[in-house]
């Protein structure tokens, strides 16, 4: 199992203007540096077959920037846990569930911090802080899970 968890791009701080967090949107930097992020990331060879996405506006507008860089057309799964205070432990049980029917799947996660990075720490052990735009790609083979690489958006980016 590939498991590609991508933290949202940035997003609009004026919390003002929205009525709930869950539709605030991206900002136009995050945008832009969204669709670099993603074209490296093709650049990069990482695929994936499965999303899962939170429920929250940014992330969702992320992924629609994944997928028009990849011209693809996966309908995602939302999952209510990516969201900003979800919890990492049922993302690791739905993963657990997920392997146990399809190991060889490949898992697109987008989500928000700090969940991102805590999902990424109980699974691995690893600490990463994930920025926007940021990426992990975690292998889960057997009953452990593995962090395989670690790109900054910078990386993506400069792809």
């Amino acid at each position: 199992m590939d498991i590609i968890l991508v933290r949202h791009a940035k997003s609009a701080h004026d919390s003002t203007k929205w009525k709930t967090d869950a539709i605030r949107p991206l900002a136009a930097k995050g945008r832009e540096r969204q669709y670099l992020a993603a074209r490296g990331m093709q650049v990069l060879g990482i695929e994936y077959d499965t999303i899962w996405v939170s429920p929250f506006l940014r992330a969702q507008q992320t992924l629609e920037i994944i997928q028009e860089v990849y011209q693809t057309t996966i309908d995602p799964e939302i999952v209510d846990d990516l969201k900003v205070w979800g919890q990492p432990a049922k993302i690791r049980d739905l993963l657990d569930q997920t392997y146990q029917r399809l190991p060889e799947i490949s898992l697109l996660l987008v989500g928000h911090n700090p969940n991102i990075s805590n999902l990424i720490r109980l699974l691995t052990g690893e600490l990463i802080e994930i920025r926007t735009s940021d990426i992990a790609h975690v292998v889960r083979h057997n009953s452990e899970y593995h962090l395989q690489q670690y790109y900054s958006r910078d990386q993506l980016i400069n792809a």
